[in-house]
């Protein structure tokens, strides 16, 4: 009766029958996902999230299954499913794969975000009045907690002069008379023009702490825009990414010089497809290095100026925070072992020189007491 009332008063005379299949909800989150001001590859993202649910649906169709029927048994299932028995294919596949790689079960972070998509389904049927409740925000949900625990990799990172061997490596072309015997002297040149430009976006994303989507916006002029000696870095993330990021690493003025020549003042410092995740992780393997990404080298440029000193406050500036630094404490302080050890010897060396002056001290304390005598 209270649905009924409801409809009455804002016009309606049933319910809507636009929305009652998790397909047509599916459908209206990517519309209003479409018009919202989030950037394309965000939209991608979601879009990929409902794309995966609608693959891995194990209740019938996705398209036609009925949004009311949708209850937590259902949910739980589901996620079982994505984390242990689903199979799907890993990495990217071409024209010229002869035998896709298969894995079983999906991350923690996977399946939390095609739940993530499920949720919001559900809520657009709530909100269409197709179900009265949202099987996410009951009691038994509370009690039975779906989202699993976020996987977070916790890196330890090379040293300086390791980091500058990786960057190093990438710029390599491993078996380079093969390459130039078998492909020619022309490709061998575009490869090493490739390896060089996925170092160089490597090195620049490890000395600014730029995320990958706003490194490839930073162009030619925004060197000392609004202050000399820092980088302008136009986030569009939220308000706070608009920010200046200090030159101030050894390398990276040297290699924004590189980058600025021959283009134009409004030009960008990278082009568009810029990337250099692949060549990083192959790079990794060959010199024997745990695996790193390209959002991983963010963390660097934190973890140093952590180590440098720098305050968290500070810190959450040059990284595009508005909290005042908690986030960058809690995140981005992944603190080396040789920083950690070096840290260790200091403190130990300055507690025993403090020890050896308190006993002097007190050693003089007593001959004074003694010649006053």
């Amino acid at each position: 009766m209270t649905e009924v009332v409801d409809l009455r008063e804002s016009g309606q005379t049933s319910q809507s029958g636009d929305f009652k299949t998790l397909g047509a909800c599916a459908e209206e989150m990517l519309r209003i996902i479409g018009r919202s001001e989030r950037k394309p590859r965000t939209q991608l993202a979601y879009k990929n999230h409902i794309d995966r649910l609608r693959a891995k649906w194990q209740a019938g169709k996705f398209d036609t299954y009925p949004a009311a029927r949708v209850d937590l048994d259902l949910i739980m299932e589901l996620r079982d499913y994505l984390q242990k028995r689903c199979e799907f294919v890993v990495g990217r596949v071409g024209s010229t794969t002869k035998k896709p790689k298969k894995k079983t079960g999906y991350s923690n972070n996977i399946v939390n975000q095609t739940m993530w998509a499920l949720r919001v389904c559900l809520d657009i049927a709530v909100e269409k009045r197709v179900r009265v409740e949202n099987p996410f925000l009951t009691k038994s949900t509370l009690e039975r907690k779906i989202n699993l625990p976020k996987g977070q990799r916790q890196p330890d990172f090379p040293t300086t002069e390791g980091m500058r061997k990786l960057f190093a490596e990438m710029r390599r072309v491993p078996e380079s008379n093969r390459v130039r015997s078998e492909r020619g002297n022309a490709f061998l040149d575009y490869r090493r023009a490739f390896a060089n430009r996925a170092a160089e976006l490597a090195e620049f994303l490890a000395y600014t702490g730029c995320r990958h989507e706003e490194a490839l916006d930073v162009r030619v002029n925004y060197d000392g825009k609004n202050t000399p000696g820092f980088l302008f870095v136009d986030g569009t993330k939220s308000k706070s990414s608009k920010r200046d990021v200090p030159i101030a690493v050894p390398g990276l003025r040297q290699l924004l010089d590189r980058l600025k020549e021959g283009k134009k003042p409004d030009d960008t410092l990278f082009d568009g497809k810029a990337d250099c995740l692949q060549a990083m992780a192959r790079a990794c393997k060959r010199l024997g290095i745990p695996k790193l990404v390209q959002h991983e080298l963010r963390h660097y440029f934190a973890t140093v100026m952590i180590e440098e000193g720098v305050s968290f406050a500070l810190l959450s500036e040059w990284l595009g925070h508005s909290d005042g630094g908690m986030l960058a404490a809690r995140t981005y302080g992944h603190i080396r072992k040789v920083h950690a050890q070096f840290e260790a010897k200091r403190i130990a060396e300055s507690m025993a020189k403090k020890n050896e002056l308190t006993v002097s001290d007190s050693a003089g304390s007593v001959s004074s007491r003694d010649a006053a005598a």
